[in-house]
């Protein structure tokens, strides 16, 4: 059971940072993954643009999404987490 609540500490943790991470960079549109870690856990990051208007049917630039999702097995059993926000750049 506790291997089960550091894991998913560190899941947590690991999407959180590997958010900031990306968002503190030149955003471009992609997927990346990352190899298994300690954990066995793979981490994918998706950024794509947002085709976003505003009141007057101007698309709004610079805008996207970026997500970031964590699978790993427990036992037998698929496991998924993620984490996403919205972000700007002008």
């Amino acid at each position: 059971a506790s291997t089960q609540i550091e894991r998913q500490s560190h899941i947590r943790r690991n999407l959180e940072s590997r958010l900031a991470e990306i968002r503190s960079q030149f955003l471009q549109p992609g997927k990346q993954t990352t190899e298994r870690d300690l954990f066995g856990v793979v981490y994918e990051a998706e950024i794509t643009p947002l085709e976003l208007f505003n009141q007057n049917e101007e698309l709004l630039h610079g805008l996207y999404r970026i997500k970031i999702r964590a699978k790993w097995k427990d036992g037998k059993t698929n496991q998924e987490d993620e984490c996403e926000i919205i972000a700007y750049q002008p």
